[in-house]
């Protein structure tokens, strides 16, 4: 498996555009359900699935009339859909989940509702509405044998994956008299057909009718129409797509389609060319329903009980537009001659850190491209001199809201992910599978509670915290060493033999901001799904503070105060002499470039990644298969740690684990999912191959996303690579596209500066001043159209070549955006004159209803 990623988001107009979708649902609460007698015994969760697929689940909440779920999904769409789906479930004593209802919310709805708290009905869950996936049809028109002929040429994404018989029902409506017939068409395994031809001619439009036959075509009869409306019916192919389930006895619906037809010559409206990719759509019970009644109406606010109960969410959906990268060729030149830039403070660099925005949406696009480039190293040594240069209290080093500040936390979240989760995760899955109560403050112990037993819970915990920090140094990327040093060497040039200062600057970052932080918030930094409660959170937050206490300890001359007393005992056993010089050693060593990189030989045990029951399956393709996988569960007990993949038999009654097997992550080529078998995948050696299935397609997805990230790890670290741009496969077209549309966002403020330096108009009110750190100067802003007293301490080589970097950024923002308007112009027409690709199917029209909007927008030049 190769170090690369695969590129986030879907290509079309063949690559020249990229769609990069982004949705996060914030769940509330399920209000208003039924009550039954065994509710105790109960829990709700929430599924989310974009169509079919299952893309989160919730954590659980004890079974009450109003049920605060209070977990929320960030996640980065893979493929197109068209409606979100939030399944309210509840589950008994651990058993399977069973559905209660759900609410449909379509894409189009989402953008609209973006960031508003809305409280929907349950409906119950029909599966003649779950429809997703696309075919593609050759339509075509016989004039001289007055016959249609439409044959299928492949199809897509359908929920049912299983080899089974599909069938396509196919009618012309609207021509001949009002009389039609439904013909049906095999599609064979190939996932084509042999073409099917139905009788039609071409006459004027009739007198609108309201057709009786809702089977969705399953009818062969012709129907019999009364008139209404008085409007003129056009014609038009209506096609439903079926499979056979169990040899007939069985029918699934996969979804309709409907081809409106030009009445003077019987083709497909538009006339597109050759075969056309169609969106398959739900049925409707009213032919005239329009799509906007079939949506959602999901501002509506129930005040009574609903018969299933009510759900409380918000949701936001974020599209970007990403361009090829010669498109960004000027703004990625001029981001990285910021380095070679004299003054640093007249470069784009330094003037997006002083725009009016937030400083976060900034720095991590900003990191990635450096690192790209290999010159992050460089980048952020000029960005901790430019900071060390206008400190003022030494003792807050680092610890305010800066560019550099930024930079480094984003930086250590993507370098060091995976050091930070083999450090800690044992740690935090311990706290929150034993859920001990470590409570010593007198004052909130609950009846019964023992403050010498709670006291030695959290001396252990403690202990445990320290030592996976202090013992990581090994494990830490060697990259962040390199950048831990420049770091150190930048404040030894500002406090030279000042080894205190120095170190003060590190535990800024690797203890407070980065393992101090992550156990406060395991959810955050990816270490759990679920955000602690209780006990949990309450060890979590005095496992901080204490790891805080110790590294302030290391790197303060004077003794600190204690406000909280009840804790001074456990803080006093923790910053004694001996932690001290292990913390301080490890901030001497974590900040060592010379030290060898990752190193496998530790002292320390193995951690265990992720354990699970699953189902080991047959991997011989025999027709036995699916009967023997059935009747012989083997139940296997997976382990994935750090340098192998293993499984074990579960001994019954006794539940002992016997080995069966194991692979070492440095010998695994692959690791897919089986498209043939629900929630099952396999792991291919060279040698061997495994297959495996999971409860839940979640849990499938965990299981390989997982093993193939530590699989990267094990050929990062049989590679070696000099780079660190070698390590990551970085979207550097979408970290330029996210400075860009920071440009675009802040163009006119950009204008004003550019004529304040220019002296051709003051700044208009309300326009933010232009900060004189840019131009060199002490202070806070300046106007420098004024001739006042700061006007003296103005450099004008300095103010002309800040004019020209914001000129030349105006003019590279407008370039990127002429291009965007083009390449969106020329997608909206594909969709608007009905060409239908595999990646935009006819039919399927959000994505164009949501860039519209960009072309209404311009740029200040």
């Amino acid at each position: 498996m190769s170090l690369r990623e695969v590129r986030a988001g879907r290509q079309v107009l063949e690559g020249d555009l990229r769609l990069v979708e982004q949705l996060r649902v914030s769940l509330v609460q399920v209000r208003n359900l039924p009550s039954s007698s065994n509710d105790a015994n109960r829990s709700v969760s929430v599924l989310v699935k974009l169509d079919n697929h299952d893309v989160y689940q919730s954590t659980s909440a004890p079974k009450t009339s109003n049920c605060v779920i209070a977990d929320e999904l960030v996640h980065e769409i893979a493929t197109n859909f068209s409606t979100m789906h939030l399944v309210v479930c509840e589950s008994t004593n651990g058993r399977s989940p069973r559905s209660i209802g759900r609410v449909s919310v379509k894409k189009r709805e989402i953008v609209r509702n973006a960031g508003k708290e809305m409280t929907v009905p349950l409906k119950r869950i029909s599966r003649h509405n779950d429809v997703q996936g696309q075919i593609c049809l050759d339509v075509r028109y016989d004039q001289e044998m007055g016959h249609i002929e439409v044959s299928v040429v492949d199809y897509a994404g359908l929920s049912r994956n299983d080899h089974v018989d599909l069938y396509l029902y196919v009618s012309v409506q609207g021509c001949c008299g009002g009389k039609y017939e439904t013909k049906k068409l095999k599609i064979g395994p190939a996932r084509s057909s042999d073409p099917v031809y139905l009788e039609c001619s071409c006459e004027p439009p009739r007198q609108r009718h309201r057709s009786s036959d809702t089977s969705g075509g399953l009818s062969s009869s012709a129907s019999t129409s009364i008139p209404f409306d008085g409007g003129f019916y056009e014609p038009e192919l209506r096609l439903s797509l079926w499979h056979d389930v169990l040899g007939g006895l069985n029918s699934f619906f996969h979804g309709q389609i409907r081809i409106p037809l030009d009445h003077t010559s019987m083709q497909p409206r538009g006339n597109p060319s050759g075969p056309q990719w169609y969106h398959l759509k739900p049925r409707s019970l009213n032919d005239s329903q329009s799509s906007s009644d079939a949506d959602l109406d999901v501002t509506m606010s129930p005040s009574t009980p609903t018969t299933l109960g009510d759900l409380k969410f918000r949701v936001w959906y974020t599209a970007d537009h990403v361009l090829p990268l010669e498109r960004y060729s000027g703004l990625h030149r001029n981001l990285l001659n910021s380095l070679s830039f004299e003054p640093f403070s007249a470069s784009l660099a330094s003037v997006l850190q002083v725009l009016p925005t937030d400083l976060e949406s900034i720095a991590k696009p900003l990191m990635k491209i450096f690192v790209q480039a290999n010159l992050i190293r460089p980048f952020f040594r000029v960005l901790c001199s430019q900071y060390m240069a206008t400190c003022q209290d030494v003792n807050t080093l680092f610890r305010n809201q800066s560019m550099a500040s930024k930079i480094m936390y984003e930086l250590m979240k993507f370098i060091g992910h995976q050091y930070l989760k083999i450090s800690l995760k044992p740690l935090i899955d311990m706290i929150y599978n034993e859920r001990k109560c470590c409570e010593i403050d007198p004052c909130k112990l609950k009846p019964g509670d023992s403050l010498e037993q709670n006291t030695q819970n959290l001396v252990f915990y403690g202990e445990c915290a320290f030592s996976r920090v202090v013992n990581s140094n090994n494990r830490c990327p060697q990259p962040l060493k390199e950048i831990f040093s420049d770091l150190r060497e930048v404040v030894g040039e500002f406090f030279p033999h000042r080894s205190d200062i120095q170190r003060l600057a590190l535990s800024s970052f690797i203890i407070m901001r980065f393992f101090a932080a992550a156990i406060l918030n395991p959810k955050l930094f990816g270490l759990r799904r679920e955000q602690p409660e209780g006990d949990v959170l309450r060890t979590l937050v005095l496992l901080s503070k204490i790891l805080q206490r110790l590294s302030n300890c290391v790197v303060s001359q004077k003794e600190l105060t204690v406000k909280e007393q009840w804790l001074a005992p456990v803080l006093t056993h923790f910053t004694d002499e001996e932690h001290q010089q292990a913390m301080a050693k490890f901030l001497d060593q974590i900040s060592l470039a010379s030290a060898s990189s990752e190193s496998s030989a530790s002292t320390e045990s193995i951690s265990v990644l992720k354990d699970g029951q699953m189902v080991e399956r047959r991997t011989r393709a025999d027709k036995k298969r699916c009967l023997k996988n059935l009747i012989h569960q083997k139940k296997r007990h997976v382990v994935l740690t750090e340098s192998e993949l293993s499984w074990q038999k579960i001994k019954e009654p006794s539940g002992e684990h016997e080995p069966k097997g194991r692979f070492s992550l440095a010998e695994i080529t692959a690791v897919t999912e089986l498209a043939e078998s629900k929630n099952a995948f396999r792991v291919v050696t060279p040698t061997a191959e495994v297959h495996f299935q999971a409860t839940t397609s979640l849990e499938m997805n965990d299981w390989i996303a997982l093993i193939q990230s530590q699989q990267r790890r094990h050929l990062r670290l049989m590679k070696r690579p000099s780079e660190l741009s070698e390590w990551f496969d970085i979207d550097t077209e979408h970290e330029l596209e996210t400075i860009h549309m920071t440009l675009f966002e802040h163009a006119e403020t950009l204008k004003h500066w550019k004529n304040a330096l220019d002296g051709t108009a003051a700044l208009p009110p309300g326009v933010a001043e232009l900060p004189v750190e840019l131009l060199g100067s002490a202070g806070g802003a300046v106007n420098c159209g004024d001739e006042g007293e700061n006007s003296e301490n103005i450099d004008v080589a300095t103010k002309e070549r800040l004019y020209n970097t914001i000129q030349e950024t105006l003019h590279s923002t407008l370039m990127i955006e002429k291009s965007h308007r083009a390449t969106l112009t020329k997608f909206i027409n594909q969709v608007r004159n009905g060409q239908g690709t595999r990646e935009n199917p006819i039919g399927q029209d959000d994505n164009y209803l949501l860039i519209k909007s960009r072309l209404q927008k311009t740029v200040p030049i």
